[in-house]
């Protein structure tokens, strides 16, 4: 509960920053309420016989880096789709159903970053394919960010879609491929 209360304060905090004021008693507020509660949620997994998650597991630095590069994953990847159907829903002015039309050419793309990464960890390793899906997908979002404002509609979105969705594919494969090693290291 102190977990899910506490990150839902930071989220908060950052939806309601803009609005309310970054320095405003009611932000700051949250802020100190949502680490007071991360906080008491850390005393108690530290004292818990059967932790949700046992704090030893920070010790691992492949975890760690792991973890991190989840939050990028997230923060980027992860909210494209919810950003991206608004974008064609309120500009473009597409159906729910072409909009979801529109998600197939990056799909398709993306599972090709899956199966050109499962190669490229075999030829280059992870850190190599890793840091090349990372800089596809920040390319491809900086293509689309230079074609939204008077792009020539979706066509105009295609060349960092394309090039994305590849880089999208291939860093998650490098994700699941963290988390599966430093599962084998927790043994």
């Amino acid at each position: 509960v102190e977990r899910s209360r506490g990150l839902g304060d930071v989220y908060k905090r950052q939806v309601q920053g803009p609005e309310w004021g970054w320095s405003a008693p009611a932000t700051l507020g949250c802020l100190a309420l949502s680490l007071a509660l991360l906080g008491l949620f850390v005393r108690l997994e530290q004292r818990s016989a059967d932790p949700l998650m046992p704090l030893r597991l920070l010790g691992y630095p492949q975890l760690r880096m792991a973890m991190v590069i989840t939050a990028l994953f997230m923060s980027s990847f992860g909210v494209q789709y919810y950003f991206l159907s608004l974008y064609f829903q309120q500009v473009y002015q597409f159906s729910v159903l072409q909009s979801g039309l529109a998600f197939l050419p990056s799909t398709l793309l993306c599972t090709a970053g899956i199966w050109g990464a499962e190669r490229a960890l075999l030829r280059v390793g992870l850190r190599a394919t890793l840091v090349s899906g990372l800089l596809l997908g920040a390319l491809g979002i900086g293509l689309m960010y230079l074609a939204l404002p008077g792009s020539s509609g979706f066509v105009g979105l295609l060349p960092g879609i394309v090039i994305m969705s590849i880089g999208q594919g291939m860093t998650w494969t490098c994700l699941l491929y963290t988390s599966d090693a430093a599962d084998e290291g927790l043994g």
